[in-house]
C-alpha cells in the first residue's frame, strides 16, 4: 500500500464515529481504529495479532467468533446489537460485520464496524420501566375502583339494614306504647275495681249479718281481680323488656353502619389518592 494510501486509510479510521476494525481468516485483528483502541484502553500494538477472547469477557467473545465464523462461511453481512466491555465498563453496540474478499472473491476475513448505542438501549429499557409502572398504576387505579364500589354496595347493604333497624324500632316503639297504654288501661281498671271493692266491702259490712255469702263471693271477685291486674303488669314489663333490646339492637346496627360508612369514605379517598398518583406519573 502506497504512503498516500494509508495516510487516507489513517484519516478515514481516525474520523470514523464508531469502531472499525479488520480480521483475518483466524479472526485475530490486524487494523483497529484509534475509536475502537480508546475503548478497550490499549494501544494498537496490543490488540493487533489478538482475538476476541484476549480482550473481551468469555460470553461476549464467544458471541463475536460465533458471529465472525458465520460471516465467513456464508460471505454475508450480519448485523446485531450486542453488549462489549471495556475499560468504562459495559456498552451496547450496533454491530456490523461484512466479509472481506481475497482476489478470488472468496471470504478471507471480516470487517468490524460498531457504533455505541447505549443511551438509545437506556431510554428503552425507561421507557418499558415506565410503561410497566403505568400499567401496574393503572391495575392498581381499577383494583381500587372494585374495592371503592364494593364498599359503596357494603354502604348501600348497611343503609338498607340501618332502614330495616330503624322501621323495626319504630314498630317496637309502637308496641311499647300500645303496652303502656294497656297498662294505663289495667291500672286505671285496677282503680276502677279496688274503688269497687272497697265500696263493696262497705256494703257488705252494712249487710255482714244478712249474707255472709255475698262478702266470701266479693273477696272471691277481688282475687280475680287481682290475679287479671298482676297479669296486666307482667305483660307489659316483657313488652317493655324486649324493646328495651330491640332498641338496643337498633343503636348496634346504627353504630356497625356509621363504621362502615367511614370505611367507605377512607376506600374512597385511597382511591382518589391513588388516581392522582397515577395522574402525576402520566404527567
Amino acid at each position: 500500500m502506497s504512503e498516500a494510501a494509508q495516510r487516507i486509510l489513517g484519516t478515514v479510521l481516525s474520523n470514523l464515529p464508531g469502531f472499525l476494525a479488520l480480521k483475518n481468516a483466524q479472526l485475530a485483528y490486524e487494523v483497529v481504529n484509534p475509536q475502537f483502541c480508546q475503548f478497550l484502553g490499549k494501544g494498537p500494538e496490543d490488540i493487533v495479532g489478538r482475538t476476541d477472547t484476549d480482550l473481551f469477557p468469555a460470553e461476549e467473545a464467544q458471541l463475536c467468533a460465533s458471529e465472525g465464523k458465520s460471516v465467513i462461511k456464508s460471505g454475508m453481512v450480519r448485523r446485531i446489537e450486542q453488549q462489549l466491555t471495556g475499560k468504562s465498563g459495559p456498552h451496547w453496540f450496533d454491530v456490523t460485520r461484512a466479509p472481506m474478499l481475497d482476489e478470488n472473491g472468496d471470504p478471507a476475513g471480516v470487517m468490524f464496524t460498531a457504533y455505541d448505542v447505549t443511551a438509545f438501549k437506556l431510554r428503552e429499557e425507561a421507557v418499558k420501566t415506565a410503561e410497566a409502572q403505568i400499567t401496574e398504576a393503572q391495575q392498581r387505579a381499577q383494583t381500587a375502583e372494585g374495592q371503592l364500589a364494593e364498599a359503596q354496595q357494603q354502604a348501600q347493604a348497611a343503609g338498607e339494614q340501618l332502614t330495616e333497624a330503624q322501621q323495626q324500632a319504630q314498630a317496637a316503639q309502637q308496641a311499647l306504647n300500645e303496652a303502656q297504654q294497656a297498662k294505663a288501661a289495667a291500672e286505671q281498671q285496677l282503680a276502677e275495681l279496688s274503688q269497687q271493692a272497697q265500696v263493696q266491702a262497705t256494703e257488705l259490712e252494712q249487710v255482714r249479718a244478712q249474707s255472709q255469702q255475698e262478702i266470701a263471693d266479693a273477696q272471691a271477685k277481688a282475687g280475680e281481680m287481682q290475679a287479671l291486674v298482676d297479669k296486666a303488669r307482667a305483660a307489659a314489663q316483657q313488652v317493655e323488656a324486649q324493646m328495651t333490646q330491640r332498641v338496643q339492637e337498633a343503636e348496634a346496627a346504627k353504630a356497625e353502619v356509621e363504621t362502615r360508612l367511614q370505611q367507605a369514605a377512607q376506600a374512597q379517598t385511597a382511591a382518589a389518592q391513588l388516581a392522582k398518583q397515577l395522574v402525576d406519573a402520566l404527567q
